[in-house]
């Protein structure tokens, strides 16, 4: 098999905003339709065999593309239908206000449930909504609220009052809807799967579950049409995980997987919360034709729904010619997984719930249920396309264990990887396949020398240390292309994974050829591995060919956003050596300004034009002849200028100018014999350098061998103090470091 480097498709570089989005995969807006425009023909059909990204459906359809979806996922079929057919947000609201405006007893429903977060602000005390409570988890009530006070703008964290305490015990039917909540799984929650169920409850906190299912229960009954219940149950969706303790305080961006509460959690005011729901499904205005097989959309392109598995829908009569297959997905999570369960029963009865109830298991999130339900979603369009017909399958928030996963499911389900892009900040794979149609060879020996060659190969063409997944990514493909890999799934032995890892750690510690390091850059820290002994000189680590690459780009660019930069490396730098974003902007932060008169565009710097920078270099050479005349030395060469001591005749320094910060070249090729070595470099420089110093250890550890950095700044006005000798040049030729300072956070999302 050989796997081609592909570039990452980033789109526009935005995530679309989706109801449940933190469960979803991070699927650039546009990546798909780059995709598809490059490999199928327009108004081809394209089949989504798994169904978990509403997104790749209506993208596809936005693009012209007849889309066949098969869905078994309750919740995702359902967010599907609602997004294509664009209600517009004001049929939200209608039907909001229709059930907000029932009664409870002398209230009206929505009095009742604001009053549920009523509090006193600490300074005017006017009575205002909390805008969440803090909770530790275990606790039995929250131990502080969070509030903005709109009369007298007061706001923070404060402990909870009396009257705060009062109401959450007056609410004394969260048993009764907790009770409510377990009898909607029924019959079909039984053993463990009612066990997992009870765990599953304990993420809501008790005001939540109340709200919860009195708008549940309200939205029910008498008085509203089928629509409004319709679009009462997209606006809960949102809301029932809105509800949930699964939402850390500080916030983070990590998305939920466990099902376990954080150490301290938010509970949300889900009536402020139902504002910003309505926004979001209020961005949805434009229908998509939607249809429910076997009835087909239009020619001009739409979107068709299989409510069932793959291996059914393979079975049924006079399915169209495929011209794709579009599959996305994201690493298993237990919380969406269990929670999907509970929310389709809450929605929809215990017969809706039921195909999802092997999700309660908690093996459903492990790597060989992911291998084996991909490989289940993955063989019968195998056998259905035509042998030409590409797969793309994208996954992101890769671990070792499920990246091994996604890749063992469509190989052992009959297909072979042509083309294969990563992004290492996800981390995210963009595979493009064919249906296998030569036999796998057969391998007589053992996988450790193909696994010993993969790793130094990726290692010498990244010329630099490699995190550990690329570097793993890189021994599956090699172990595949040469039949290492399980050709079934049935010969997929149980923990193969482990097993695996094992074998790859086994290679990497070979100390002759590998050595494993750690690095300290902010965005690209942690373990990494180079080779024992580095590549040539000559040859550029990684990180200064982005260096270059990012200058060419600038100079050829007026006027950059810092996505279309991104994309450009991409491009630049396909498959497993695609450079960190962390490194691309401490590139562009290095060489380029922000436009004052245009937010995110950037241009290259006035001084960094390369005739100014040639002047500049020819006036850092003169500084260094005439300061020799100044000290007693006698100056020499070109670059290295060096500073030779006449009664001695020894090289006391010996100057290294550049413009750049790829300093490699000089910190490893053999040098002329001195005391110093200095490398002189522009002063927006230094902090790339210490950037790059901070990300490769074994850069560091060759500048600490009698090298100095000098900015060209600190050179003139060394050069300008009518004291300077020997002693004064020396205490302040290191008094201006190179140091690495985070800007401020550059927006490239």
């Amino acid at each position: 098999m050989d796997t081609q480097a592909a570039p990452y498709l980033l789109g526009s570089g935005i995530f679309p905003s989706l109801p449940l989005e933190r469960y979803l995969p991070r699927l650039p807006v546009g990546s798909l339709r780059e995709w598809l425009n490059t490999h199928v023909p327009a108004g081809a059909w394209v089949l989504d065999p798994l169904g978990l990204h509403p997104q790749v459906a209506l993208e596809a359809a936005q693009a012209g593309y007849r889309v066949l979806v098969a869905c078994n996922h309750p919740l995702l079929a359902f967010l599907l239908q609602n997004l294509a057919a664009g209600p517009g947000g004001d049929a939200f609201r209608k039907a909001l206000a229709a059930l907000l405006a029932t009664r409870r007893g002398e209230q009206r429903l929505e009095q009742y449930l604001l009053s549920l977060y009523q509090t006193t602000c600490p300074r005017c005390k006017a009575v205002i909504p909390a805008s969440g409570y803090l909770w530790q988890r275990g606790a039995h009530q929250p131990h502080a609220r969070l509030l903005h006070c709109p009369h007298c703008g007061e706001q923070g964290e404060f402990t909870l009052t009396p009257e705060d305490q009062a109401i959450l015990q007056s609410i004394g039917t969260a048993p009764l809807h907790r009770a409510r909540a377990l009898s909607r799984l029924g019959a079909v929650a039984e053993g463990e799967a009612r066990s997992a169920a009870e765990n599953l409850l304990h993420l809501y906190p008790p005001r939540a579950l109340t709200v919860l299912f009195t708008l549940l229960n309200r939205s029910e009954g008498p008085g509203l049409t089928p629509e409004q219940r319709t679009l009462l149950h997209a606006l809960l969706i949102p809301l029932l995980d809105r509800g949930t303790a699964l939402w850390p305080w500080p916030p983070t961006p990590l998305r939920p997987r466990l099902l376990q509460s954080p150490p301290v959690f938010l509970e949300i005011n889900l009536m402020q919360a139902l504002d910003d729901v309505l926004a979001l499904w209020g961005e949805f205005t434009t229908p998509i034709p939607l249809t429910q097989w076997p009835a087909l959309p239009p020619p001009e392109g739409g979107i068709c729904l299989f409510r069932g598995r793959m291996r059914t829908l393979a079975t049924q009569p006079d399915l169209p010619a495929f011209g794709a297959v579009l599959a996305v997905l994201t690493r298993p999570s237990a919380a969406f997984w269990g929670l999907s369960v509970l929310w389709s029963a809450w929605l929809w009865g215990e017969d809706v719930a039921r195909p999802l109830l092997g999700l309660l298991n908690p093996r459903a999130a492990a790597w060989n249920w992911l291998a084996h339900a991909l490989h289940h979603a993955l063989r019968p369009p195998a056998r259905l396309v035509h042998p030409e017909t590409p797969l793309w399958l994208m996954a992101d928030e890769l671990t070792p264990a499920a990246a091994l996963a996604v890749l063992l499911g469509a190989h052992t389900a009959g297909w072979e990887a042509k083309a294969l892009a990563y992004d290492p900040e996800a981390p995210a794979l963009q595979t493009t396949w064919q249906v296998r149609t030569t036999p796998l060879p057969t391998p007589t020996d053992s996988p450790k020398p193909c696994l010993h060659q993969a790793l130094q190969h990726h290692l010498n063409d990244r010329a630099e240390p490699a995190d550990y997944l690329p570097l793993f990514l890189e021994g599956i493909l090699a172990l595949s292309a040469h039949g290492y890999l399980p050709a079934t799934i049935e010969d997929m032995p149980t923990g193969y994974a482990g097993r695996l890892q094992a074998l790859v750690n086994e290679v990497l510690a070979d100390a002759s050829t590998f050595t494993r390091l750690h690095a300290r850059a902010e965005g690209e820290s942690g373990p990494r591995w180079g080779l024992t002994v580095p590549p040539a000189p000559e040859t550029l680590p990684l990180a200064d060919r982005a260096e270059k690459a990012v200058v060419g780009y600038l100079l050829n660019h007026p006027i950059v956003t810092a996505v279309e930069v991104e994309q450009a490396m991409r491009r630049h730098f396909p498959g497993l050596i695609t450079p960190r974003r962390a490194l691309l902007r401490a590139i562009l932060t290095s060489y380029a300004q922000e436009m004052e008169t245009q937010t995110g565009q950037w241009q290259l710097r006035p001084q960094d034009q390369p005739d100014q920078r040639r002047r500049d270099l020819q006036a850092v050479a003169h500084a260094l002849r005439h300061l020799a005349a100044r000290l007693g030395y006698q100056a020499e060469g070109e670059n290295p200028l060096l500073w030779r001591h006449p009664p001695s005749n020894e090289v006391r320094y010996a100057f290294y100018l550049l413009a750049s910060a790829m300093v490699w070249r000089f910190l490893t090729a053999p040098q002329p014999q001195a005391q110093h070595h200095v490398l002189v470099l522009p002063g927006s420089r230094a902090g790339l350098l210490a950037y790059k110093l901070q990300r490769d250890p074994r850069l560091a550890a060759a500048l600490q061998r009698s090298w100095h950095v000098l900015k060209f700044r600190h050179l003139h006005r060394m050069a300008s103090q009518a004291d300077l000798g020997h002693d004064l040049w020396d205490a302040l030729l290191d008094s201006d470091p190179p140091l690495w300072r985070e800007t401020a956070q550059m927006s490239m999302f």
